[in-house]
């Protein structure tokens, strides 16, 4: 019995391992953001930056649930260096434009109106796009940062890319209803009639 126990524990601990990875996304605090900013350009990524806080209970539920996820730290660090900082920190911090300011400063500047926030920046340290709000899957922090990496912020917001990305991953597993007309769920690839 002791032995089944040992293997089952075994089993578990290897299957926890599979789905996160050692070195979780936004696991390191910054206090210099235009460092941060010029290593990202040297590695070939832009930079994520999580705002959060001590008492923000979403904060915590990503960093347990989302950001170790492998299949997102493989995906999102790919594209970016992640750092985190505490918006209810007084400590100087350097913004990625080079000025000195407090995170809670910095988060005012950019309208974030509260806890958990993203802010995305080139190598540079100009503003790329920000994010406000907590995933609860890690598909969707996937989405952000193909929605970043991609450039689709300058053109759609991201609730309407992760609906469209939704929408045509739905589409592609339908059938075409020109060759599949009694089917209830279809796509119709001609101008008169869509369906979805």
């Amino acid at each position: 019995m002791a032995r089944m126990i040992r293997l089952l524990t075994t089993l578990l601990l290897c299957a926890a391992a599979s789905v996160h990875a050692a070195s979780p996304l936004f696991d390191r605090h910054a206090d210099d953001l235009a460092h941060e900013a010029a290593l990202a350009q040297a590695e070939g990524k832009a930079l994520a930056v999580l705002f959060e806080s001590s008492d923000c209970t979403f904060c915590a539920q990503m960093k347990r649930q989302v950001f170790p996820v492998r299949s997102v730290v493989s995906d999102f660090g790919a594209r970016f260096r992640t750092v985190a900082v505490a918006v209810d920190s007084d400590a100087a911090l350097i913004a990625p434009d080079g000025t000195t300011t407090t995170a809670a400063a910095l988060a005012a500047r950019l309208r974030l109106a509260g806890t958990p926030a993203f802010a995305f920046y080139d190598g540079k340290g100009a503003l790329l796009t920000r994010h406000q709000g907590a995933f609860k899957a890690a598909a969707d922090l996937a989405a952000l940062g193909r929605y970043v990496a991609t450039g689709a912020y300058e053109t759609l917001p991201f609730q309407a890319y992760r609906t469209q990305g939704k929408i045509a991953k739905t589409a592609a597993n339908l059938p075409d209803c020109r060759k599949s007309p009694t089917a209830i769920d279809c796509v119709c690839t001609t101008a008169t009639s869509k369906h979805l």
